[in-house]
C-alpha cells in the first residue's frame, strides 16, 4: 500500500528514483518536496535544503511505500518552532499524544486526552472536573495549569471543554515554560496543533453511538487544488473542512446532557513555493445541562447519596458556550537559510451558565445548595512575527529563532449567587422551578503584553548540542470592579493597574555518545505576575493578585536521557527534575498574618516508552513519581504536601494488529492518592481504570471500532474541590461503537 508522508510522522519505507537508491539527503529532501508536509498549523515548502528557492524547481516522481502503523506512537518532532530539533535531541520532557491515540481511545475532549499523561491531576473548581462538566481544569507536576493552554502556540483562554474534532496532536511541556510562551506557566503548558490543509486529498467521516443515548458525528474533508494554469507564485492550493456534532446524556448521571457542534474551514495557497499563506477558522458551540458533582463529607461519600443523583435542574441550570477564532499565517522563505513567519489571530469566547453547587454541612447533617450565575466574555488579539535563520560555521550549526509577540486580552464578567433551601442527606433531589440569581458582581479585566524572545540551537560536531532561549515580557494589566456607590466613589467603579517587565529563560546541554542516545541537563524559568491568570487585581493583603506583591517565579533543573531503540521504532525516555515556585502568598495560621515568601517545591522522576515493539505491536506508556511539598517558614503547614499532587501515577495504552484485519487494544490509568486540602487531613483516594478497544477493518474504506471504558466498572472519586465538600465521580462502565469511512 502506498502512502504519503503527511499521514504518518515517521515512515520507514523504500524510496527509489529511476531504480536508484537515494542518499540520506535525497531521501529527506525528496519526501518533503513530494508531500508538502505540514509542520504545526502551516504547510511547509516541502523542499530539501539543497534545492534552490522558488516554484520552478522540478523533481522526478517519488514513490513512498510504508506500513501505516510505523511511527504513529512516536512522533519525531513538535509543532513548536522554538524546538527545531527532533524530540530525541530536545533537552526537555515533552509528551506528544498523536491523532492515532486520540482516535483509538475515542477521546472527544482535551481533558480525556490528557489522561494519557501521568503527573496531570483533574481539578473540581469552576467548570468541574469530570468529563461531563465544562472547562479543562487541571494541575501539572504540582502546579495549577488551567490557564496554561495554547493552540498553535497562542494562549487559548475561555471556560469550555475543548473538543478534539479539529486537533492534530496534543503536546505537553511540563516544567516552567515562560521563555516559550510567556507569563504564568510555572506548571508548564499544553499546546494543541490545529488541522490545516495538506497536499493529499482525503475524505473521512465517523459516526459514534454510545450508551446513555450518546451520538456523535465528525467529518474531515481535504482537497488539493493543483496550480497549473495559475501564476507561478500561487503554487498549489488546498482547502480543508472539519465538522462535528454531538448530543446525548452523560453515563452514570441523572438528567445531565451535553450538546456540541463545531465547524472549522481552512484554506492554503502557495503550497510548494517560497511564499505560503494559510487561513483557518473555528466555531464551537455547546448547550449543556452542567453537572457540578455530589456532596462529600470531608472528601468521603455520604451514606444514602446515590452516585447517579443530580442536584441541579433541567429548567434552571444551563450552560451556553460559543467560541470563535480566526487565524492567518504567512510564511516567506527569503532563501534556503532564512524564513519569516507571521501569525495573526482574533478570538472570542462566551459562556453563560447557571450552575448548582452542592455541599455538605456536617453541623446540621444537611446538603447545602448554592445556585450560581456566571456570564463571561473573553476576547483576544494576537500577532506573532518569527524569523528562523540557519548558519553553519566550521563544526557549528546554528538554528536561530527570534520572535516578537503582541497580545491584547480582555474579559467581561457578571456573576451572582443565591442560596437555596438545604436538603436532607438521603432525600432524592427533585427538579425545581426556573431561577437565575441576579448579577451582583461586574468586573472588567484587560492585559496588554509585548514579548520579545530569542532562541539558539547549536550543534557542535557529532556529540554536543547546546540550546538556549530567553524572553522579555512587558505587560500592563488593568482591572475594574463595580462596587456599591459611595460619597467618595459615586459611580461605584474601583480601578486597579499593574505593569512590569519580566524575564524568563531556558538553557540545555545535550551529549550524544552515539546517534541513538541523548543525555542532557537543562534549566528553565517562568514568571507569574499578579492578575496573569484571571485578569483580576486586588490590593487586599490576602490576595496573590495584589499588584503590590512580587510576581511568582518558578525555576526548574532537570537531568535526563532519550534513547531510540529497535532501529528508531521505539523511544525510551527518563528524567529527574527539581522545581521551585517562589513568592507564593500564604497565611500563617499561628499569627493570622499573610506572608509572600512561601514556596512550592517539587522533586520528581518521569519514565516513558513509546513506539513500536514489533511491526504489529504498539505501546504508549508513561510513569511519574512526585514529591511535592510547601515551604512556609514558621507556619504549621511548612513541609506539608502540595494539594492535588499524587506521589505516583502512570498510564499505558497498547494495541496489537492481529490477522483477519483485526486490532485489539487496551490500557490502564492509575493515579495515586493525593491530599485535597492544605492541612493534609483529606485525601482523594487512589484509583485505577481499565479500558479496552477492538477494531475491525471491513475493507479499504470502512472500519469499525468498539471502545469499552472503565471495563471493571469501578466506582472512584476523580476530583475533590478545595473545601472538600464537593467532588466528581469518574465515569462508570461505558460502551461506544464507531464507524469510520475514508476515501
Amino acid at each position: 500500500m502506498e502512502h504519503k508522508m503527511t499521514e504518518f510522522p515517521t515512515i520507514k519505507g523504500t524510496l527509489r528514483r529511476e531504480g536508484r537508491d537515494l542518499s540520506g539527503a535525497e531521501l529527506l529532501g525528496g519526501v518533503l518536496l513530494a508531500t508538502g508536509i505540514a509542520s504545526g498549523a502551516v504547510p511547509e515548502t516541502g523542499k530539501p535544503e539543497e534545492a534552490p528557492a522558488g516554484p520552478d524547481r522540478k523533481l522526478d516522481p517519488i514513490v513512498v511505500t510504508a506500513d501505516r502503523n510505523k511511527g504513529a506512537y512516536k512522533p519525531e518532532r513538535v509543532s513548536n518552532r522554538k524546538y527545531p530539533a527532533p524530540l530525541r535531541d530536545t533537552p526537555k520532557t515533552v509528551t506528544v499524544i498523536p491523532e492515532e491515540i486520540i482516535e483509538e481511545q475515542g477521546a472527544r475532549t482535551l481533558t480525556e486526552v490528557l489522561r494519557n499523561v501521568p503527573g496531570i491531576s483533574i481539578q473540581a473548581g469552576e467548570g468541574g472536573g469530570a468529563s461531563n462538566t465544562s472547562g479543562d481544569m487541571f494541575s501539572m507536576w504540582g502546579f495549577d495549569a488551567s490557564q496554561s493552554l495554547f493552540r498553535d502556540g497562542v494562549r487559548d483562554m475561555g471556560l469550555l471543554s475543548r473538543d478534539t474534532f479539529n486537533t492534530e496532536t496534543v503536546e505537553v511541556y511540563p516544567g516552567p515554560g515562560g521563555s516559550d510562551v510567556g507569563r504564568g506557566t510555572a506548571a508548564g503548558y499544553v499546546n494543541t496543533a490545529t488541522k490545516t490543509p495538506t497536499a493529499e486529498d482525503h475524505y473521512r467521516a465517523s459516526v459514534v453511538a454510545g450508551d446513555a443515548q450518546r451520538w456523535r458525528g465528525t467529518a474531515d474533508l481535504n482537497r488539493r487544488i493543483p496550480g497549473q494554469g495559475l501564476p507561478s507564485w500561487v503554487g498549489d492550493a488546498a482547502w480543508r473542512l472539519n465538522l462535528m456534532g454531538e448530543t446525548g446524556n452523560v453515563p452514570g448521571r441523572d438528567r445531565v446532557e451535553r450538546e456540541a457542534w463545531g465547524i472549522a474551514p481552512s484554506a492554503a495557497v502557495g503550497m510548494g513555493t517560497d511564499r505560503r499563506f494559510t487561513l483557518y477558522t473555528q466555531h464551537v458551540g455547546q448547550d449543556n445541562i452542567p453537572d457540578y458533582g455530589l456532596p462529600l463529607n470531608a472528601g468521603r461519600p455520604l451514606p444514602g447519596v446515590n452516585p447517579d443523583w443530580f442536584y441541579g435542574s433541567t429548567r434552571s441550570t444551563h450552560e451556553d458556550i460559543n467560541q470563535d477564532m480566526a487565524t492567518g499565517v504567512f510564511e516567506f522563505d527569503i532563501n534556503r537559510n532564512l524564513t519569516l513567519r507571521n501569525l495573526t489571530r482574533i478570538g472570542r469566547s462566551y459562556r453563560d451558565a447557571v450552575i448548582l453547587s452542592p455541599g455538605y454541612n456536617a453541623a446540621t447533617n444537611q446538603i447545602t445548595r448554592s445556585l450560581q450565575a456566571n456570564e463571561r466574555t473573553y476576547e483576544a488579539f494576537v500577532n506573532q512575527t518569527t524569523a528562523e535563520l540557519k548558519i553553519e560555521h566550521g563544526d557549528f550549526k546554528h538554528t536561530l529563532v527570534a520572535a516578537v509577540e503582541y497580545s491584547n486580552e480582555n474579559q467581561d464578567t457578571h456573576t451572582g449567587s443565591r442560596t437555596l433551601a438545604p436538603m436532607a442527606v438521603g432525600a432524592p433531589p427533585v427538579d425545581f422551578a426556573e431561577a437565575r440569581p441576579a448579577a451582583t458582581t461586574h468586573t472588567l479585566g484587560e492585559s496588554e503584553t509585548l514579548g520579545v524572545s530569542l532562541f539558539d540551537h547549536v550543534e557542535w560536531g557529532r556529540h554536543w548540542i547546546l540550546t538556549g532561549g530567553m524572553r522579555l515580557d512587558d505587560y500592563d494589566t488593568r482591572y475594574r470592579a463595580l462596587s456599591p456607590a459611595s460619597a467618595t466613589n459615586p459611580d461605584g467603579w474601583v480601578d486597579e493597574d499593574t505593569a512590569d517587565t519580566v524575564f524568563s529563560g531556558r538553557i540545555g546541554l545535550t551529549y550524544k555518545p552515539v546517534e541513538e542516545l541523548s543525555i542532557y541537563a537543562a534549566f528553565g524559568s517562568s514568571v507569574t505576575p499578579p492578575g496573569a491568570a484571571n485578569f483580576t487585581l486586588s490590593e487586599t493583603g490576602t490576595s496573590q493578585d495584589n499588584p503590590n506583591v512580587e510576581p511568582q517565579e518558578a525555576r526548574s533543573v532537570s537531568l535526563g536521557a532519550k534513547w531510540d531503540l529497535l532501529d528508531g521504532d521505539l523511544g525510551l525516555t527518563a528524567a529527574l527534575f527539581h522545581t521551585e515556585n517562589t513568592n507564593v502568598l500564604y497565611n500563617d495560621d499561628t499569627t493570622g498574618t499573610y506572608y509572600s515568601n512561601g514556596a512550592q517545591v517539587v522533586d520528581g522522576v518521569t519514565l516513558g516508552l513509546n513506539g513500536n515493539l514489533t511491526d504489529n505491536w504498539r505501546i504508549f506508556a508513561n510513569a511519574t513519581w512526585l514529591d511535592a511539598t510547601v515551604d512556609q517558614p514558621g507556619d504549621q503547614y511548612d513541609g506539608f504536601d502540595v494539594i492535588r499532587t499524587p506521589g505516583f501515577s502512570c498510564g499505558l495504552w497498547t494495541t496489537y494488529q492481529l490477522p483477519w484485519n483485526l486490532t485489539v487494544g487496551g490500557g490502564v490509568r492509575y493515579q495515586g492518592a493525593a491530599y485535597a486540602n492544605a492541612a493534609n487531613t483529606v485525601r482523594s483516594p487512589s484509583y485505577a481504570v481499565v479500558d479496552a478497544m477492538l477494531e475491525y477493518k471491513l475493507n479499504e474504506h470502512v472500519d469499525m471500532r468498539l471502545n469499552l471504558t472503565n471495563l471493571l466498572d469501578r466506582d472512584y472519586i476523580q476530583s475533590i474541590n478545595n473545601n472538600t465538600q464537593r467532588g466528581n465521580y469518574g465515569a462508570p462502565f461505558g460502551v461506544t461503537f464507531t464507524t469510520n469511512i475514508s476515501f
